[in-house]
């Protein structure tokens, strides 16, 4: 989901998920424009991606926000599990095989990749190995907000790939 990003931050973050995403994982990229008023990210970005035949570019008809745009996301997807990304993030190598282990696990399961910001200033990785929140979504009424991990989930988990509770 982008508005008005930075050509090369939405390129890398693009790129990032192309190549550090198992290809039988990855089915499409979605990228979602809330109504861009930049030049560059209308025809010369539609023209760029031709060339990637799994990212598609879904564009919002008036700026509806976050939740909104991941709607629009959500409706184009054609693939079984949908993962909502920013436009300003670096994935990792293989960073969808844990998250998607744990909905193998729990098909029921919501999960939130932890994934590295590019830094606005320097395009540097903002790495957060070790959050002290985490997302907590009503799916139901699509509810969100950030809650605080306490230190038992720290101890509990002898892995950083398991899951908290």
């Amino acid at each position: 989901i982008f508005h008005n990003e930075a050509w090369s931050t939405l390129l890398r973050s693009v790129h990032s998920a192309l190549s550090r995403t198992q290809p039988d994982l990855l089915r499409e990229v979605i990228l979602v424009d809330d109504c861009s008023t930049l030049a560059f990210l209308g025809a010369p970005l539609d023209k760029y991606f031709r060339q990637f035949p799994k990212v598609k570019i879904v564009r919002a008809e008036k700026k509806g926000g976050l939740i909104k745009a991941r709607l629009l996301g959500f409706e184009a997807s054609t693939a079984q599990v949908v993962v909502f990304l920013d436009a300003h993030i670096e994935c990792y190598p293989d960073w969808a095989d844990s998250l998607l282990l744990q909905i193998k696990l729990n098909p029921k399961a919501v999960v939130f990749p932890l994934i590295d910001n590019i830094n606005d200033k320097t395009f540097g990785i903002g790495c957060n190995k070790n959050p002290v929140h985490y997302a907590n979504f009503h799916l139901k009424n699509l509810f969100f907000d950030w809650i605080e991990i306490p230190k038992r989930e720290f101890d509990r988990r002898k892995d950083i790939t398991i899951p908290f509770r």
